[in-house]
């Protein structure tokens, strides 16, 4: 089977808003990064990494803690998720953010089932830039 064979032809024109979405959502996860990881030169920090489903952040510290943030392109899921265990779940399949297990800081985070109703997360759910990092 040559190369050509085993990858589908993938005009850009059918999947270009699931393009410029993902685009967007790589831009802030990386913004969170740099905001988050020590500086190194040219920010070389920053990248995602591929994983046998998708992209990950790699760790990310974030004051006693570390987290990271991964793509899951198989299960079509945003999942963050921290050295103390908590995991933060956003599925396309499923309305709402399910987290499983709550932190004193991530308390407020409601999950709302599959019935529709609207999820909330409050400000402290989501990690926040250090002041003072001199980067933008």
């Amino acid at each position: 089977m040559s190369t050509q064979d085993a990858w589908p032809e993938l005009r850009y024109e059918t999947w270009q808003e699931t393009a410029e979405t993902l685009h967007l959502w790589t831009q802030i996860i990386g913004k969170i990064r740099l905001a988050q990881s020590p500086w190194i030169n040219h920010g070389w920090q920053v990248p995602l990494y591929v994983t046998a489903r998708g992209l990950t952040t790699s760790t990310i510290p974030h004051g006693q803690r570390a987290f990271q943030i991964d793509f899951d392109f198989v299960d079509h899921r945003l999942v963050v998720a921290s050295s103390d265990g908590m995991v933060m779940d956003q599925s396309r399949t499923r309305a709402g953010i399910a987290t499983s297990r709550t932190s004193p800081e991530w308390s407020s985070t409601r999950y709302a089932p599959a019935s529709g109703r609207d999820a909330t997360t409050s400000a402290s759910s989501v990690p926040t830039p250090r002041s003072g990092s001199g980067r933008t």
